[in-house]
């Protein structure tokens, strides 16, 4: 569980499961250097206010892994990064387990993974594997609304908090960089 993260910071884990909120302004890396991630739960992040450093930041990084999305879980925050080779890699939106995607193929996919999706963050991975059936295309289907079943925004909380690093610490509210343009008096 996030909440129970005690300070900001980078932390390795092999297999590992996540949920829950993240505090305000905690900022935290998370590194999988050997197995892969399971979203069990939704992940949120707590109020924050007009600060930059209140503002909390997951990254999850996965070196050689996958990450796997409870097909109960309808909201993620954060940055996800998948990958690896062969059957690494992956980020999948609709699973029953850690790398156990429910494929079309599976009985009952449509009942099973109808929920939508919604990540206020990034996701990079090799392949993207979407498997949520919520929502439709057409505006003719009875019953169902028109909406996308995964969606992915990338939000300002990205650009605006630190990234927990040292060097983001000590240059928050400094210049990155000055530049003089022509004419110059």
């Amino acid at each position: 569980n996030l909440g129970f993260l005690a300070a900001d910071g980078v932390y390795y884990a092999n297999n590992i499961s996540l949920s829950g909120q993240l505090a305000t302004g905690r900022q935290v890396t998370i590194y999988v250097t050997s197995g892969s991630v399971y979203i069990s739960g939704n992940i949120t992040y707590g109020a924050y206010g007009a600060s930059p450093s209140s503002i909390p930041r997951l990254t999850v990084i996965v070196q050689n892994g996958n990450v796997s999305v409870s097909r109960a879980v309808t909201e993620m925050r954060g940055i996800y990064v998948a990958g690896g080779t062969g059957a690494n890699g992956n980020f999948q939106s609709c699973t029953s387990a850690v790398n156990t995607p429910i494929l079309y193929t599976t009985a009952n996919a449509y009942t099973l993974c109808n929920s939508p999706l919604t990540v206020y963050g990034a996701v990079s991975a090799n392949k993207l594997v979407l498997g949520r059936t919520y929502g439709t295309y057409q505006a003719n289907v009875t019953g169902v609304p028109v909406t996308p079943a995964e969606r992915v925004f990338y939000s300002p909380e990205l650009w605006l908090a630190p990234d927990g690093s040292t060097s983001a610490t000590q240059t928050q509210d400094r210049y990155d960089s000055f530049v003089s343009l022509p004419p110059v008096l």
